[in-house]
């Protein structure tokens, strides 16, 4: 029982740290004058697809998923085949430390779904991994423009 009350815990703060990542890409969209329809939201892996489907129900939104490099064997490729054309593609996943990723999966995108720019990144946690990414130059404007976490929105 105190097992599943846990999950049931953790589950309760993520969707409550879920929630207040789709009030701040709200904020955004509505001080940009966009809309969600013309989003795309991508997550990376398993902890990216898990706050992207989530994000994407809570927004209504479209969503989709890219695999890391190493996850791509057994399957039929690197990525699920979905239409970005004219979308706003967000990257999403649960922490970004020195950026490799995004930067990787920012050149993946833009070559599978002939996306010229990638909208921005959503990271679904509070770690401090981000800004120091951001600080020390590991994820600057040409890779993403904007950086929304639960507690903060930056632009690059």
């Amino acid at each position: 029982m105190s097992c599943y009350h846990g999950t049931e815990t953790l589950s309760k703060d993520r969707n409550k740290i879920l929630r207040r990542v789709a009030k701040r890409v709200k904020q955004h969209l509505a001080a940009t004058g966009k809309s969600v329809d013309n989003m795309l939201l991508v997550g990376i892996g398993v902890s990216g697809v898990s706050g992207a489907s989530t994000l994407a129900f809570i927004l209504k939104c479209n969503w989709g998923f890219f695999r890391k490099g190493e996850d791509a064997n057994h399957h039929g490729g690197p990525y699920e085949p979905i239409s970005a054309h004219g979308k706003d593609v967000w990257i999403v996943d649960d922490f970004i430390s020195t950026g490799d990723t995004v930067r990787d999966l920012t050149k993946r995108v833009q070559n599978a779904w002939h996306v010229h720019s990638i909208a921005g990144v959503i990271c679904t946690t509070t770690h401090d991994c981000t800004s120091r990414a951001i600080r020390d130059g590991s994820i600057h404007s040409s890779v993403a423009p904007l950086v929304i976490t639960p507690d903060s929105t930056m632009e690059i």
